[in-house]
């Protein structure tokens, strides 16, 4: 089942993926005073620098990969995810028998 789940998460991610805007100003359902206030609120945050990037959202996918603080994070929630199951795991085989 947990499998079944995932592949349909990931098939309904494929749809969304085109739908999520990369900035207000190419979003479509936000008017025009709610996209400038959105643009607004973006320039105070990054003291007016412009973000607009125009390289494929797999450059940034590659420069996270050969990231090694990434994968010192991947290391440290697998371990966490893995010794908190291990624990409940462990405690139902005790209460079995």
């Amino acid at each position: 089942m947990f499998i079944v789940e995932g592949a349909i998460t990931v098939v309904l991610g494929f749809f969304a993926y085109p739908l999520l805007p990369n900035y207000p100003s190419n979003t479509k359902w936000l008017n025009e005073a709610e996209r400038a206030l959105a643009q607004y609120r973006l320039s105070l945050e990054v003291d007016g620098d412009t973000d607009e990037v125009e390289e494929s959202v797999f450059v940034g996918l590659k420069q996270a990969a050969s990231d090694p603080k990434t994968w010192l994070l991947v290391l440290i929630l697998t371990s966490a995810v893995v010794s908190m199951s291990f624990t409940c795991e462990y405690c139902v085989a005790c209460f079995r028998g």
